[in-house]
């Protein structure tokens, strides 16, 4: 006899494991997406909209972030308004679908807010790692032909200078975000930008 562990909730999601297994299909779990009926796929509308579009889910924690500068919650409608502005901004400086993104900052609730962003214009996201220094951040960009940078005050100190200038930025989410419950961390240092490169 098997030692099986009743579920702690008894309305958990998943009452048997077991059966759960069994009885899963993947051509059921197909038939929930957009993608199903329409032959297309968006993956920030699978991940995020569709969830805010529903009235029992909008308003749940779609990302818990836990920093050294701030601890948020942000709602799948929060999310979905923060990447559709995100999204919009993109379009404001010509990125259009099949564009190179690259995102340099991070992890912080923004990091995720840009890459929604992307996926909804399709964008090509590239995320970079946070500790890369001059020498190899200048090589990741010059060799991905990026349109946009997306980074923050805090790390565009690491950028090569002379190839891109700073003058270009422009902060998104300070003025974009109002009452969505994004603060900046210490003194905005961590606050994106973006750089038209």
């Amino acid at each position: 006899m098997e030692n099986i562990l009743p579920p702690a909730n008894p309305k958990a999601n998943m009452g048997d494991y077991g059966e759960a297994c069994r009885s899963f299909s993947w051509k059921e779990v197909e038939k929930k997406f957009s993608g199903y009926q329409t032959g297309k796929v968006n993956i920030a509308y699978e991940a995020i909209d569709r969830h805010a579009e529903d009235p029992v889910h909008r308003d749940q924690c779609c990302l818990n972030f836990e920093g050294e500068a701030r601890n948020i919650s942000v709602s799948y409608a929060q999310m979905r308004e923060l990447s559709n502005r995100f999204a919009n901004t993109l379009r404001k400086l010509d990125v259009v679908k099949g564009d190179r993104v690259l995102i340099f900052l991070p992890r912080c609730p923004e990091y995720y807010v840009a890459m929604l962003g992307c996926a909804k214009i399709g964008a090509v996201c590239g995320p970079l790692f946070e500790a890369l220094m001059q020498a190899t951040l200048k090589e990741r960009l010059l060799d991905s032909g990026a349109k946009v940078l997306v980074t923050s005050p805090r790390m565009m100190t690491r950028l090569p200078q002379p190839i891109f200038p700073i003058s270009n930025t422009s902060s998104w989410l300070e003025q974009g975000n109002r009452g969505c419950g994004l603060e900046s961390g210490a003194g905005g240092r961590d606050v994106p930008g973006l750089i038209e490169l």
